[in-house]
């Protein structure tokens, strides 16, 4: 059994859930124990806080042309550099990622957003059960990649372990 325990400006939520793992795959929960993201939070869409995360993406990438690189169970880490000036392009951005089956986002506002995440961002997520995570300022996205990589090569030698032993005692 974990406890999660979450924090905003407006509410705490806290939770126990037994992790049913399918295929060792991360989840958006998984995300926030890594020790880079220990201080980000869940904004929206806490529905979706289950949902499988397959791999990881650092993107400033402009919407439309972000389209083309989008994939499913694919979580999304962005400042928002080349939207900060068009409120509208962001918003397609989220609703393409959702259409385009995205894990989540999670947007590092206090640099080029002046640290707000839009509502509409935050609405449609909600709606959607579509995770949107609060990165301060502070996170650097190196960090972000190492830790989700020492967490994906944790879970896969834990399948790994498994299989060997499944191999000598069958």
């Amino acid at each position: 059994m974990h406890r999660y325990s979450f924090f905003n400006n407006y509410c705490k939520l806290e939770f126990t859930y037994e992790r049913r793992v399918q295929n060792n795959m991360s989840t958006v929960a998984d995300l926030l124990k890594l020790p880079c993201l220990n201080k980000c939070f869940i904004t929206a869409g806490i529905n979706g806080i289950f949902s499988t995360v397959k791999r990881i993406d650092i993107s400033e990438t402009s919407f439309p042309e972000a389209e083309k690189y989008m994939e499913p169970n694919e979580f999304v880490f962005t400042s928002f550099w080349n939207h900060r000036n068009d409120k509208d392009n962001r918003i397609n951005l989220v609703k393409s990622m959702i259409e385009h089956k995205s894990a989540g986002i999670g947007i590092m506002p206090g640099i080029n957003l002046n640290d707000k995440i839009d509502q509409e961002i935050l609405d449609l997520a909600d709606v959607n059960s579509f995770p949107v995570m609060y990165i301060p300022s502070h996170v650097r996205w190196s960090d972000v990649i190492s830790d989700f990589s020492l967490l994906n090569s944790s879970l896969n030698k834990s399948e790994l372990d498994t299989n060997f032993t499944n191999i000598l005692y069958a």
